[in-house]
């Protein structure tokens, strides 16, 4: 968790609230709908679904973000602490699944979100789109900037199966320099196909942004993949 300790006090200035995001999801969502958010961090999303009249929950791993507190469970997404058919809408952003052990933690993963869905309902998933970023060898994202802090990402490569995803963080105020790494798992395009036949999902939609941009594998800067429960 070192990693997330050195961004808990700048969270939601380097990675705010986003409107395109919170469309997106609200466009899958049924009047009434209970939602859950795998990776909810600081629950900005939550918070602003519940304003909005839906009964929404956040699983986080840590109580490290509890600077503000909101309806959240404390769990680990690999062991979801939830009853099957419990939302309408289960949505994973913010490249929260490449944090998964391996990649066949990946697909349990999914499995086990999808499962948490009732008939009909959808499940979100968000992450970078390692399809591009392995096939470029991409060993950096340009950094996040804003009048406060500066946050560059650079990536290593070991093997297809792991990334090392390092961030450096710079406080503009006292100049204080952070750095630290995490491991994450890069997940394929092919990753959400096997997921979608092993799930039964009735359908699996791909995009390359929150406001319905076209995806393309070798270009587009993320990947949200939606899929749908029969």
């Amino acid at each position: 968790m070192e990693f997330y300790e050195m961004l808990n006090n700048y969270y939601d200035e380097i990675f705010p609230f986003s409107e395109s995001t919170y469309s997106f999801i609200k466009d899958q969502s049924p009047e009434n709908a209970h939602l859950l958010e795998i990776g909810s961090a600081t629950g900005k999303y939550i918070k602003t679904f519940q304003k909005d009249g839906f009964k929404a929950t956040g699983l986080e791993y840590s109580k490290i973000f509890m600077n503000d507190p909101y309806e959240m469970v404390i769990g680990d997404m690999h062991k979801l602490p939830f009853k099957k058919e419990s939302f309408e809408i289960v949505y994973c952003i913010g490249n929260t699944l490449a944090h998964s052990i391996d990649r066949n933690e990946v697909h349990k993963v999914l499995y086990s979100a999808f499962s948490l869905l009732k008939p009909k309902g959808s499940l979100v998933v968000q992450t970078v789109n390692y399809d591009r970023i392995c096939a470029n060898g991409i060993k950096e994202l340009g950094p996040i900037e804003t009048p406060n802090v500066k946050f560059e990402r650079y990536y290593e490569y070991t093997d297809d199966e792991r990334v090392v995803f390092k961030g450096v963080l710079t406080d503009k105020k006292n100049k204080k320099k952070q750095s630290s790494e995490v491991n994450l798992v890069p997940v394929f395009y092919e990753d959400f196909i096997r997921a979608s036949s092993r799930t039964g999902s009735s359908f699996v939609c791909f995009n390359g942004d929150f406001d319905y941009g076209k995806f393309l594998k070798n270009e587009s800067f993320m990947t949200v993949a939606t899929f749908t429960k029969p």
